[in-house]
């Protein structure tokens, strides 16, 4: 990860002039929060079994466009699994999990804050694929919106940080869960950030 960073700041200080009309790609890596996934049946104090702060790592590409773009990233992720409760979290750290996602969506500029700054609004389809050991795999679908920030560095290059709500159905099914406890929508918190090129015309 170091070396392609500096490789990538190095392209980047070699241009002088950014190319217009190509596609931007890069490397994005995040953090997200769950709220919801599963709860307690029963009457008490609600506890939640659901994932734990996964942080995502993966590559991102950007079509083309200074108001409107289309964009996807191909992400992935290892979380952990806990046992939530208001004031206390029990975490199962043996990796028994892993989350390949793909997040396809539109970004639209909504505010030119200086030159080379730009901030988006941004929506789009959450598609992924959750495995458990000893329990397979299945797919999860559900969408989010967010809003980004894009600085330009300079050359080809340019840096994003965002941040993004959305929600997904449940990666537990039933009878994976505990007793007492049912499936529920889950809520997402994520933080996300790219380092990104754009590529050079013909």
């Amino acid at each position: 990860m170091h070396r392609f960073t500096v490789a990538v700041f190095a392209l980047c200080a070699s241009v002088a002039v950014p190319a217009q009309g190509q596609w931007l790609v890069g490397l994005e890596a995040g953090t997200e929060a769950f709220a919801g996934v599963s709860r307690t049946v029963a009457a008490g104090p609600e506890r939640s079994f659901r994932p734990y702060r996964p942080a995502w790592v993966g590559l991102r590409a950007e079509s083309p466009g200074s108001r409107l773009r289309f964009g996807a990233s191909l992400l992935y992720a290892s979380p952990d699994l806990a046992l939530e409760a208001a004031d206390l979290a029990v975490v199962d750290r043996d990796d028994l999990t892993t989350v390949l996602g793909f997040h396809p969506g539109v970004m639209i500029r909504v505010a030119d804050l200086r030159e080379g700054v730009a901030l988006r609004g941004e929506a789009g389809l959450i598609l992924e694929h959750w495995g458990f050991r000893d329990q397979g795999g299945r797919l999860r679908a559900g969408g989010e919106i967010g809003l980004s920030l894009e600085v330009g560095l300079g050359g080809r290059c340019s840096g994003v940080l965002g941040g993004y709500l959305g929600v997904s159905a449940s990666p537990f099914s039933q009878s994976e869960l505990p007793t007492g406890f049912e499936p529920r929508s889950a809520w997402r918190q994520a933080l996300r950030g790219s380092l990104r090129i754009r590529l050079k015309g013909d």
